[in-house]
């Protein structure tokens, strides 16, 4: 079983967004800070415990280029359906 996408969020005002992925019993959510310009991937073996960060890495808007977003969203749809 792959991770299935659980809610998909965007704040418009901010530029912000995140995905929020299950699979079984373990969370992953994939954050873009548009303010700071930062992408964050964090985990979760329980809903109610807070979410651990995994990778942080400021990329600048630049790098989120239609090449480099095909290369992650390839990446990702091995995991995730």
């Amino acid at each position: 079983m792959k991770f299935a996408l659980v809610e998909d969020v965007y704040d418009e005002q901010v530029g912000s967004r995140y995905a929020h992925y299950r699979k079984d019993n373990q969370d992953v959510r994939l954050v873009w800070d548009g303010k700071e310009e930062w992408l964050v991937l964090e985990s979760r073996s329980d809903p109610e415990i807070a979410w651990h960060e995994l990778a942080i890495e400021q990329i600048g808007r630049k790098t989120a280029d239609d090449t480099n977003i095909l290369s992650l969203r390839t990446a990702l749809r091995r995991y995730i359906h």
